[in-house]
C-alpha cells in the first residue's frame, strides 16, 4: 500500500482483513468434495458436470478472497482515517479527516472476539460513513 502522508502526519493504527473471508471458499470446497463423492458413487454424468462448474466457482472464490485479503488496508493517522481497497484493476480510497469524525461503532460479538475480528463503522459529518469490515483486532 502506498500511503501518501501529509506534513507532520504519522500512522497511529494500521490493520488489514482477517482470514475469515477465506471461509466461504473453504466451505464451498468441502461441499464440492461431497458432491463429487456422491457423483462417484452414483456414476451420473450430470453430477460430474455440476462438480466441474462448482470447481470453477471455488477457484474464483479463492482468487477473489486472496485479492480482497492482500489488497485491503485500514489506516488511522494523526489527521485522517483511511480505508483503501483494491479490486483487480481499480483502487478505491476513502478517507475522513479526524476533525470531521462524529462517531465510531465497533461491532464484535463473543465469537468475533474469540476469532479476533470485528466490524468498525466510522461516521463523519454530512452522513459520510467508512466501514472497516472483517478487520483484525478492532480496538
Amino acid at each position: 500500500m502506498s500511503l501518501d502522508l501529509l506534513d507532520g502526519e504519522k500512522v497511529v493504527f494500521r490493520s488489514g482483513l482477517s482470514w475469515l473471508p477465506f471461509a466461504r471458499p473453504v466451505f464451498a470446497s468441502f461441499f464440492v468434495f461431497l458432491i463429487f463423492a456422491f457423483a462417484l458413487y452414483t456414476k451420473i454424468a450430470l453430477i460430474f458436470f455440476v462438480v466441474l462448474v462448482l470447481c470453477f466457482y471455488v477457484v474464483f472464490a479463492f482468487i477473489s478472497s486472496y485479492f480482497e485479503y492482500t489488497k485491503t488496508h485500514y489506516v488511522v493517522t494523526t489527521r485522517r482515517v483511511i480505508c483503501e481497497r483494491s479490486y483487480f484493476i481499480r483502487n478505491v480510497t476513502d478517507e475522513i479527516i479526524l476533525d470531521q469524525v462524529e462517531s465510531v461503532r465497533v461491532n464484535q460479538t463473543f465469537v468475533m472476539s474469540w476469532l479476533n475480528y470485528g466490524f468498525v463503522d466510522v461516521r463523519g459529518t454530512g452522513g459520510r460513513k467508512l466501514s472497516f469490515d472483517w478487520i483484525v483486532n478492532p480496538k
